[in-house]
């Protein structure tokens, strides 16, 4: 069975992140409403990658690469916000939500497409009860381990 480190450090080498320090961490209990999340710093290039201990193992993977996903658009995301920072507030605000819908939307597609699986909800250990069959496979949805039979199209955030 992979671990968290183990996926962690495989992906790591595959996404060209070599000269990034990564590590894993448990969500601690005050994120709990989080499934997965990433610590990013990248001056030094150092990140914390944290998932929910409920985490079905057969979903593991796909949250390491969706989070490691982030690590690698780090760069992008502060030009963006450097970008932004001589806007308005209100301009500020917009263009943020939008970056933030559209790389979502891109990491999404891009975490299925590399793993072969297709993102469900999971409930996160906080909410979960023993013997809730909900549990094992995302509540009713395609379970992450499953083969991806091709993902509806959400689409990009619009810009009117």
């Amino acid at each position: 069975m992979a671990t968290a480190e183990g996926l962690i450090a495989g992906w790591r080498e595959r996404l060209g992140l070599g000269s990034w320090d990564i590590r894993y961490s448990a969500l601690a209990p005050q994120d709990q409403d989080e499934r997965a999340s990433a610590d990013i710093h990248t001056i030094p290039r150092r990140a914390v990658i944290r998932i929910d201990h409920g985490c079905p193992h057969e979903c593991l993977e796909r949250e390491v690469v969706h989070e490691l996903l982030h690590v690698l658009m780090a760069d992008m995301e502060d030009t963006a916000e450097r970008a932004r920072s001589g806007l308005g507030e209100e301009a500020r605000a917009y263009l943020a939500g939008q970056w933030e819908r559209s790389q979502e939307w891109a990491i999404e597609r891009l975490a299925d497409a590399l793993t072969g699986t297709v993102y469900v909800e999971w409930p996160l250990a906080a909410r979960a009860q023993p013997g809730n069959e909900a549990f094992a496979d995302g509540f009713g949805g395609v379970p992450c381990g499953a083969a991806s039979p091709g993902v509806p199209d959400r689409g990009p955030a619009t810009i009117p």
